[in-house]
């Protein structure tokens, strides 16, 4: 499901997602595999002109609007996992931008960014979310 603006915001679009998949017959919705799906760097571009996708992996004959189908780009990736709250993820990504990107042999890849909510906001404490960070890597 499409997410336009804030990323922080993102939540609100995971949850019309899952009600729309509830409504559709998937009753067990917040048990698939849950990925934020990062089009543009929050730093760089002006928060109206974010986009991102609210994603679930799920075989479907056909996405009904407003759903649409997508695929998670191959390629490289540098993979940080973070626990934590979800607004606490910008330490993770400062570390790796600042620390460890400028000491590798990579640079940005221009594929988007992923991440992977490995459980549920709505059961789990924020201090025990579990967050994979998926960064796209090219060779520099």
């Amino acid at each position: 499901l499409d997410h336009h603006g804030d990323y922080m915001h993102i939540g609100d679009t995971f949850h019309r997602l899952y009600s729309l998949l509830h409504l559709r017959g998937h009753t067990d919705a917040r048990q698939l595999r849950s990925f934020g799906i990062y089009h543009h760097d929050p730093l760089v571009t002006p928060k109206d002109a974010l986009y991102a996708q609210a994603a679930v992996a799920l075989t479907l004959p056909k996405a009904a609007s407003p759903l649409t189908a997508t695929t998670i780009a191959a390629g490289r990736y540098a993979v940080m996992r973070h626990q934590g709250p979800y607004a606490e993820l910008e330490r993770a990504y400062h570390w790796f931008y600042h620390d460890w990107l400028l000491a590798s042999p990579y640079q940005i890849a221009d594929r988007p960014l992923v991440e992977e909510y490995l459980n549920d906001v709505q059961t789990t404490a924020p201090g025990d979310l579990l967050t994979d960070i998926y960064i796209p890597l090219a060779q520099a």
